[in-house]
């Protein structure tokens, strides 16, 4: 194992038991703390190589708000957190899905595509490769605009997916086709984490870290879970007023919580969840209730990504939440990421760093996903990991994992995740393996 791979720590799922779900990411404070603040972004990139992008930009803000110096994030950080995002999605939906869902055989489908795929094109700016993803996604992927794809979304969110999937030629169609039985029947239904709202989201238009300009309209921003203080216990009573002091005592309430390395968020029976289907800017807002919502919401992701005003799509922001401490959140891939930060007396030095990744909430003991693995049916064994390693990988984890009893020897004629014929995977199922920021294709270690 590389110092890297101990450092990022591992998951062990235990399907239809109690507790269902052990380990998690490691702390990485320790690592920060006492190093130069200009250090940061990039040591927390290297630490978080799957999602680096995010977290670089999401440190850079959160010094910065602890100094005082609003606004002083570059106005290309939201073009570069959008092709990092979209490059992540491709990663997990062209690689990843065919190798971890028993569709391996479907994976070669993809390889014409990614060559093409302008994301990785080394030699292009944020802005050309962003413009060419609209058109390698309509021939490789949608077979339509994403703006055709989208308007049939809006007026049918219900079945618009799976109508298209019925229909389309491209692998990302043919590869959901293959496991939408059993995705719909992966149910993971729980709470989801919404501390922003449209109206706090910080996007490209507004600089980050600027305090957040509030919205007299708040009857679509409404969030969900209704607490006024980032916490989650279910309800969806709108009982938050959404006004800008409620926002930010939101925000307030969660540094403090990090600063005391204390639970982050508040919960009742399960803690809440955060992915692609909880963007603060999502127009639909469905509730996810399965594996099958969950993946789709990464292509929904993507192809809003590609569409017209793509670059206001993920939130992000900062603020100062007392002397020399800054809270920055960032919307990526994987959910929402936030880092709290507090610098020395001189400001030249971190003193303390709490980094919560959607991976904490996501994969915790009490989290959606544990209850649902933990729910599962009574199965044969086989049948039972295929379905735990459908969930992990819907919820998408930042780090290893490997699934109680995986790579013992599997009875002859069980079906997989996709049904009978397909190669099943073996051993540790590393779902964080991604490509290379430049060469499609690459695993990371």
């Amino acid at each position: 194992m590389t110092v890297l791979a101990a450092l990022a720590g591992g998951l062990h799922l235990r399907p239809a038991r109690v507790p269902a779900l052990a380990g998690g990411r490691t702390d990485v404070a320790h690592v920060a703390i006492g190093r130069p603040v200009a250090q940061l972004p990039a040591l927390l990139g290297t630490l978080h190589a799957l999602c680096a992008h995010a977290h670089r930009c999401t440190a850079s803000r959160a010094v910065a708000a602890a100094l005082g110096r609003h606004g002083e994030a570059a106005a290309a950080d939201a073009q570069a957190l959008r092709l990092g995002t979209a490059r992540d999605q491709v990663a997990r939906i062209a690689i990843d899905w065919p190798l971890h869902l028993g569709t391996a055989a479907q994976g070669g489908s993809f390889e014409p595509g990614l060559r093409e795929c302008p994301l990785w094109r080394s030699r292009s700016v944020h802005a050309d490769a962003l413009a060419a993803l609209p058109d390698w996604l309509a021939r490789h992927w949608l077979g339509q605009t994403p703006a055709v794809w989208l308007a049939a979304l809006e007026a049918d969110p219900a079945r618009a997916v799976q109508a298209w999937c019925e229909r389309a030629d491209g692998p990302v169609a043919a590869l959901l086709r293959r496991v939408h039985e059993a995705a719909c029947a992966a149910e993971a239904r729980g709470p989801a984490w919404r501390p922003l709202d449209d109206d706090l989201a910080e996007s490209s238009a507004g600089p980050a870290g600027a305090p957040p300009e509030v919205s007299s309209d708040r009857s679509r921003n409404r969030t969900p879970n209704g607490s006024p203080d980032g916490s989650c216990d279910g309800s969806s009573d709108g009982s938050s007023d959404g006004s800008p002091g409620s926002q930010r005592a939101r925000l307030l309430a969660l540094a403090s919580r990090l600063a005391r390395r204390t639970e982050p968020v508040r919960a009742g029976d399960v803690v809440p969840d955060t992915g692609p289907w909880t963007r603060a800017r999502d127009p639909l807002r469905a509730p996810a209730r399965d594996a099958w919502t969950r993946l789709v919401s990464r292509l929904v992701d993507l192809v809003r990504l590609a569409a017209p005003q793509g670059e206001h799509w993920l939130a992000h922001g900062a603020m100062n939440t007392g002397p020399r401490q800054g809270l920055a959140w960032t919307e990526m891939a994987r959910g929402l990421l936030v880092h709290w930060v507090a610098l020395e007396a001189d400001g030249a030095r971190v003193a303390d760093l709490r980094v919560l990744a959607p991976t904490d909430l996501n994969f915790h003991p009490r989290g959606v996903l544990a209850r649902a693995l933990g729910a599962l049916p009574a199965l044969p064994a086989r049948d039972a990991r295929a379905a735990a390693r459908l969930l992990a990988v819907a919820f998408d984890p930042c780090v290893a994992f490997d699934i109680e009893g995986e790579g013992e020897a599997e009875g002859a004629g069980e079906a997989d995740v996709a049904g009978a014929g397909e190669a099943d995977v073996e051993g540790e199922v590393a779902v964080g393996r991604g490509i290379d920021a430049e060469r499609p294709g690459a695993a990371h270690a």
